[in-house]
């Protein structure tokens, strides 16, 4: 095949199905082609969804494996921190919510050949960008396949590994991507991923707060059941995006009192209903999440401005949050707590010694991935040494 004959964008095959539509083995090995698992090549340039590797890992590579873990959670639209999400959204429509990833066309085969029809998200990269490919998680038996997964983790399970469908995929169902995502998350990024498979866009919507409690209360013996329980405990529901999950969590564990989320206003005169993220009702005092300001649009800017003053009109007074004020929330609670003084119920909320203290102590908490520099790769094999309970291949 002369080298200036076009190659499929997007496709992903294994070596001996290119060569046999005519491509040089040389030009296989060259950095046109990337590899994604033993044996199967994608071209650089225009690589393979992340949704038509994990088809082709539990059909070709692996076959019976389940999409699990991170990857099933993007399938599922459960947020991940950016950490997690390890470079999925170079290949997926992934965007941003707060603080977490969800991908938001995913791209779900209808049949089983992905070789000559390219209908993948994933861009189209320069040459002389570098490919960095997302592993694909998967669970498998025990006593499945010993060939090393190039591209791969998979977590090796006794049978029968739950799964559900979702368009031509084999993935964990939403209660069991929460349990698996426990042995990768720290609490309060867990507590974001329950309260959006529970929230009012969740894309499971049949399944409530007390499923998952009761879940996570009646499974024994399994890896990152504790973590479960503690995040459902602390999880709510109507929660909209994780940097209101966030929000309420670091206000509340600095000593303020639990805010309501998503509480619905009603304007006395119009009628016109308004939710405030996080609100403390009885002194008429909200805290609303800005996660997205860069991108707003000027129409967007003054539709928030035409909401806050709204509110205001009839007593409401808004306290904004951004993406830095979680991941740095000293100066913000303090403001939170000028706010309390002001209202009257400065009894109500903390010290500012407590809340400096509180502050300080996040740097090194293991609460989330949003203040932390640790890859959570290490924390899988971290829980597989003291555990035992899966083997990790890659």
């Amino acid at each position: 095949m002369p080298a200036s004959t076009p190659v499929t964008p997007h496709a992903l095959l294994h070596r001996v199905h290119w060569i046999d539509t005519g491509m040089n083995p040389r030009r296989l090995s060259s950095e046109e082609f990337t590899r994604v698992f033993s044996g199967f090549y994608t071209p650089t340039c225009a690589p393979a969804s992340v949704e038509a590797m994990a088809w082709v890992l539990q059909n070709k590579v692996v076959p019976g494996a389940v999409i699990s873990h991170s990857t099933a959670a993007l399938l599922r639209g459960i947020p991940l921190p950016p950490q997690l999400e390890d470079g999925v959204g170079l290949l997926s429509g992934v965007r941003y919510l707060g603080g977490g990833s969800v991908l938001t066309s995913p791209f779900i085969p209808e049949d089983g050949e992905l070789d000559d029809r390219p209908r993948s998200t994933a861009p189209t990269r320069s040459p002389d960008q570098p490919l960095k490919l997302p592993l694909i998680h998967a669970t498998a038996h025990p006593r499945g396949t010993s060939r090393v997964a190039h591209g791969a983790q998979l977590h090796r399970r006794e049978l029968p590994v739950p799964a559900t469908v979702l368009g031509r995929l084999l993935v964990s169902p939403p209660l069991e991507i929460l349990l698996e995502l426990a042995t990768l998350l720290p609490v309060w990024d867990l507590v974001a991923a329950v309260d959006a498979v529970v929230g009012p866009a969740s894309r499971t919507p049949s399944l409530s707060l007390a499923d998952v409690r009761a879940f996570a209360s009646n499974t024994t013996g399994r890896p990152g059941v504790a973590i479960l329980r503690k995040a459902a405990s602390l999880a709510r529901e109507r929660v909209e995006s994780p940097g209101e999950t966030y929000v309420r969590l670091l206000v509340t564990a600095a000593g303020f009192p639990e805010p309501t989320p998503n509480l619905p206003t009603i304007h006395p005169d119009t009628g016109q209903e308004r939710r405030i993220d996080n609100a403390y009702e009885h002194i008429r005092l909200g805290l609303e999440y800005d996660g997205s300001w860069r991108s707003k649009s000027k129409q967007q800017w003054q539709s928030d401005e035409e909401c806050r003053n709204e509110l205001a009109s009839y007593g409401w007074t808004l306290s904004r949050q951004t993406g830095q004020d979680v991941r740095q929330p000293l100066s913000f609670l303090l403001r939170l707590r000028t706010v309390f003084d002001m209202l009257g119920v400065g009894r109500a909320a903390p010290a500012v010694d407590h809340i400096r203290s509180f502050a300080n102590s996040l740097s090194t908490a293991d609460l989330s991935l949003q203040w932390s520099t640790r890859r959570p790769a290490s924390t899988s094999r971290r829980l597989e040494k003291k555990t035992g309970r899966f083997r990790t291949r890659i």
